[in-house]
């Protein structure tokens, strides 16, 4: 068989399996919020929380684990004015970035719960890069501040989190899903010298897509369980 007749095959397996193993498309909006050394409360308050969005491909290849290549589009931001502490408030900065994505995260479904029906209930964990520009406020500030290092504003971070997904029909469903975004810099918020240098930032999401999935089988109201290949005669 000719090279160009092995790829070919090749191509059109693997294309075959992809489809029948589950490709999914996902969109949808959600929030984000900031943990650092300008955060304002320990969970997410109004002021600070920020609307997002995010899209991307899921592929299933068997009944637990998965893959999800994502794109996230939002922003965040902290400011002492909203501060319960005196010295918070003494110090008085502010700021606001914008926070763009790319992500790739392992998905293990845990379904071993009773009645779980048309549900997923699954784990997540991977690898981001992400890119943040911190736009700074000192017009509040009421003491002497230090000096900050530069730092690289595209960063790795390690994203976890939990999704539950609920099936309407084996091609259409919606999602909600949060990650904890355990990130390598302490500079999310621009300071460091100025608040505690020992404590990395980290940011928070919560998002609901709608999720099409592509080659799906059946009309029931029923998640899709086929993972098997098609035979070949």
């Amino acid at each position: 068989m000719s090279i160009k007749k092995w790829t070919l095959m090749v191509l059109s397996l693997f294309f075959i399996e992809t489809v029948n193993a589950q490709l999914n498309i996902f969109i949808g909006p959600g929030a984000t919020y900031y943990l650092g050394d300008l955060k304002n409360t320990p969970l997410p308050g109004l002021q600070t929380t920020h609307f997002s969005y995010k899209l991307g491909l899921g592929y299933d290849w068997n009944s637990q684990w998965g893959i999800k290549f994502q794109y996230m589009d939002g922003a965040f931001s902290g400011n002492d004015a909203y501060a319960t502490s005196s010295g918070r408030k003494n110090r008085g900065i502010a700021f606001k970035s914008d926070y763009k994505e790319l992500a790739v995260l392992l998905k293990y479904k845990w379904n071993n719960f009773p009645n779980s029906g048309n549900w997923d209930l699954y784990f997540l964990g991977g690898v981001e890069g992400f890119q943040f520009s911190p736009q700074m406020d000192y017009s509040q500030a009421r003491k002497d501040l230090l000096p900050e290092n530069s730092f690289a504003t595209k960063q790795l971070a390690v994203p976890v989190g939990l999704g539950a997904a609920y099936w309407f029909t084996p091609r259409v469903g919606v999602l909600a899903e949060g990650l904890y975004h355990y990130t390598f810099t302490d500079y999310l918020d621009g300071v460091s010298k100025n608040g505690n240098d020992k404590l990395k930032d980290a940011l928070i999401d919560a998002h609901v897509t709608l999720l099409l999935r592509l080659g799906a089988k059946g009309n029931g109201i029923a998640k899709e369980n086929n993972y098997t290949c098609p035979t070949f005669k």
